[in-house]
């Protein structure tokens, strides 16, 4: 069939809009690909930041979870470290009836009355007998301690002398004695300074604020100068010095230096043999 010439521009018209059409709809589709595509980048980029956050705030509580049984850790370790110190004095009453220094049963037989300097060098070769003598005299001896720091070691001997004093206040008498062990351990002695006296009250569990508060305030100054001048009255000037005293005859006996275990017990026969032998000893004298 041959067209006629009047209707060829139609048949153009036609083809060119049928042309401009299917490049619309090929330029639609190419939005919508495009679009979709677009839409699912946004939503992967999301996902991944949430993903991330997850995983961020998942490290954040495993870490935190972490941080806390390691502390846990260290404090178990740190009070099984404190529950020793204190174990190694299981003979020191908590608190004392008589407001004494007490290692030891309270109503033994004798008593090691000592005078001492926690800044005396002898003194802290000396602390490990008495307490040898009362760990196995099963009961019969108890050890008292009281305070005298020499002048040639002040102020620090001084300083010391009231911060165990503020250590029973607070802690109890145990603590007292673990506190001057501590002190003749972990200071250098001999004058030569008190050393971080707070940290080793904290390291035995000792409020560090109300020990602090205690010690700045002088709070037991009277206490140990009254120690200093019952030494005085009993003509005790140096350190360390022991009465070995027995509370049922109120006989003493003085025992002057870093006497040996064998010296106090030896002492300590010929004090009870003269007693179970006479019950009118003249070894006698004031009560140190």
């Amino acid at each position: 069939m041959t067209l006629k010439l009047s209707q060829q521009p139609a048949l153009m018209l036609f083809a060119i809009g049928l042309t401009l059409v299917n490049l619309a709809l090929v330029a639609f589709s190419l939005y919508k690909v495009n679009n979709l595509s677009n839409s699912i980048d946004d939503l992967s980029q999301k996902s991944g930041i949430k993903y991330l956050l997850s995983e961020s705030e998942s490290t954040r509580q495993i870490n935190g979870h972490i941080n806390a049984r390691i502390d846990a850790y260290v404090e178990q370790r740190k009070q099984e470290k404190v529950t020793l110190k204190y174990d190694d004095y299981q003979f020191a009453v908590e608190r004392s009836l008589t407001n004494k220094h007490i290692y030891g049963e309270e109503d033994a037989r004798f008593t090691l009355v000592e005078y001492s300097d926690l800044e005396c060098p002898y003194c802290k070769r000396y602390h490990a007998t008495p307490k040898k003598v009362v760990d196995s005299s099963s009961g019969l001896v108890n050890w008292q301690w009281k305070h005298l720091p020499l002048p040639f070691h002040n102020p620090v001997a001084t300083i010391q002398a009231q911060a165990s004093e503020c250590v029973t206040d607070i802690a109890g008498n145990r603590a007292f004695w673990v506190f001057i062990h501590e002190v003749f351990e972990e200071t250098k002695g001999n004058g030569q300074g008190a050393g971080d006296l707070v940290s080793i009250a904290k390291n035995i569990g000792v409020n560090g604020d109300a020990f602090s508060q205690c010690l700045n305030a002088g709070t037991f100054r009277e206490k140990v100068a009254a120690d200093l001048q019952k030494a005085k009255e009993l003509g005790v000037n140096s350190t360390p010095v022991t009465f070995v005293v027995d509370n049922h005859t109120g006989n003493n006996v003085m025992l002057r230096g870093a006497q040996p275990p064998e010296a106090i017990v030896s002492t300590i026969q010929r004090m009870k043999k003269k007693a179970d032998n006479s019950n009118n000893g003249n070894q006698s004298g004031d009560r140190p």
